[in-house]
C-alpha cells in the first residue's frame, strides 16, 4: 500500500520529485484509509515518512532526474565489479558483489539509513581505491603523490572544506546534546514535571534541523498532564510557553498534515476543561487544515467529531463521523464514534446499531469507562 502511494505522488511531480526527505507529504496527500487497519487500533502505521523501498523513495523525492542519477551510480558498481572479475579478482568481486545484493534486497523493502549508507561507502572507497590513479602500478615507482595545495585557490578550497566540516560537527553536537535532554525530559515527566519542562527549554536551545519534533513532545507530554490530571509548575505559564513552541514548529512546517492533527488533538484536550469556545474553534481550525492536506485521513475526523461534541453540535459530529466511515467502511473505529455521535444526538437505536457492528468486527473498549459504557447501553 505504500509503494502504491509513492507511485501515485510520483505521477504528481515525475521530473523532480517532492524533495528530498519530502515523502511524508506524498503520503499524506494520497492517504490510503485502509492503513488503520493495522497498528492494533492506534495511529501509528497511519503516518508514514518513508515508502520501505529505496528505490521508490529517490523516484518519489527526486523525480526521473534524481532515479536516473542513482540508477547511474548502482550501473557504475556493477561495471567496477564486473571490470574487478576480468583482471582475475575473481573471489574478490564474488564476494563484494554478494555484498551489493545483499544491499539492494535490504533497501528493496527498507530504506537507506547510515547503517546502510555506511557498508555501501565502505565499499564504494575500496572499489575507487582499485582504479585510483596514485596506487595504480603503472605510476613509477608504485609511489603515491599527495596533492599540491600551494596556490591561493587550493588553500581558499581546503578552508571551506575544513570550515564547513566544522560546522557540521557543532551542528551534530547540538543535535546530540538536545536529543539527551529531549530523552530525559520525556523519561521523567510523569515523576517530576518541574524537572522535565527545564530539560524540554534545554532541548530547545540547541540550533538543531529536529527542533520542531522536541517542541511536538513538549506539547504532548504538557497535554497528557492536563488530561491525566498531573500537576504542572506554573500552570498558566507552562501551558502558553508549550503552546508557543508548539505554534513555531507548525510555522516552520506549514504543510505537515500530522502538525495539524496534533494540535487538534492537543487543542480538544485542552477544551475538555471548561469547554472554552475560543480554544474549540482552534481545535476545529487545525483539523480542517490537516484535511486538506491529508483528505479522508480517519483520525483528524475522530478529533472533529469530538470538537463538536465538545461544542454540543452532534449534528455536526455525525457528518464528520460519517465520512470516516465512507473512507473505508471496514474499519472499526469509526462505527464507535458514528455511533457516540448518534447517541449524543438522540438517535440511539441507530447509535446502538453501529457500536454494535464495530464491537463485531473487532473494536476492544479502551478504558474502564468505555466497558461500563458498552454494558450501559446492553452490549
Amino acid at each position: 500500500m505504500a509503494w502504491q502511494t509513492a507511485l501515485k505522488g510520483f505521477a504528481d511531480r515525475p521530473i523532480l520529485g517532492a524533495g528530498p526527505e519530502n515523502f511524508n507529504y506524498i503520503f499524506n496527500a494520497h492517504y490510503n484509509p485502509s492503513f488503520l487497519k493495522f497498528g492494533g487500533g492506534g495511529f501509528g502505521e497511519t503516518w508514514f515518512d518513508k515508502p520501505h523501498n529505496a528505490f521508490l523513495e529517490i523516484l518519489t523525492e527526486t523525480g526521473i532526474v534524481g532515479a536516473i542519477a542513482y540508477v547511474l551510480v548502482l550501473a557504475a558498481i556493477a561495471l567496477s565489479l564486473y571490470k574487478l572479475w576480468k583482471i582475475n579478482g575473481k573471489f574478490l568481486s564474488v564476494f563484494l558483489a554478494s555484498a551489493f545484493f545483499s544491499y539492494l534486497v535490504t533497501v528493496f523493502f527498507s530504506f537507506d539509513s547510515f547503517g546502510s549508507w555506511f557498508g555501501l561507502y565502505l565499499m564504494l572507497g575500496f572499489l575507487a581505491s582499485l582504479y585510483n590513479a596514485n596506487n595504480n602500478a603503472n605510476n613509477i615507482g608504485n609511489k603515491m603523490r599527495m596533492p599540491r595545495i600551494s596556490n591561493l585557490y587550493s588553500q581558499f578550497a581546503l578552508l571551506v572544506i575544513v570550515g564547513g566540516l566544522l560546522v557540521l560537527l557543532y551542528v551534530n553536537y547540538g543535535t546530540w546534546r538536545a536529543n539527551v535532554a529531549d530523552a530525559d525530559a520525556l523519561r521523567i515527566f510523569s515523576r517530576d514535571s518541574t524537572q522535565s519542562i527545564v530539560l524540554f527549554k534545554k532541548s530547545l536551545s540547541y540550533s538543531t534541523p529536529y527542533k520542531s519534533e522536541y517542541q511536538f513532545d513538549l506539547i504532548a507530554s504538557v497535554a497528557g498532564a492536563v488530561e491525566k490530571g498531573i500537576p504542572l509548575p506554573n500552570f498558566e505559564d507552562t501551558i502558553n510557553f508549550s503552546l508557543g513552541e508548539a505554534d513555531k514548529a507548525v510555522a516552520a512546517h506549514p504543510k505537515d498534515a500530522a502538525k495539524y492533527t496534533d494540535m487538534a488533538r492537543i487543542y480538544n484536550i485542552l477544551g475538555t476543561m471548561g469547554r472554552d469556545p475560543e480554544i474549540l474553534a482552534q481545535a476545529e481550525d487545525f483539523g480542517s487544515k490537516s484535511l486538506v492536506l491529508s483528505p479522508q485521513r480517519q483520525e483528524t475526523l475522530y478529533y472533529l467529531a469530538r470538537t463538536a461534541l465538545l461544542k454540543n453540535d452532534a449534528k455536526s459530529a455525525i457528518i464528520w463521523a460519517k465520512q470516516a466511515v465512507l473512507a473505508d467502511p471496514d474499519i472499526k473505529q469509526s462505527h464507535w464514534y458514528l455511533g457516540l455521535a448518534y447517541i449524543a444526538n438522540n438517535q440511539t437505536q441507530e447509535g446502538i446499531t453501529e457500536i454494535k457492528k464495530a464491537i463485531e468486527m473487532g473494536y476492544k473498549p479502551q478504558s474502564e469507562a468505555e466497558k461500563f459504557f458498552i454494558k450501559n447501553i446492553g452490549l
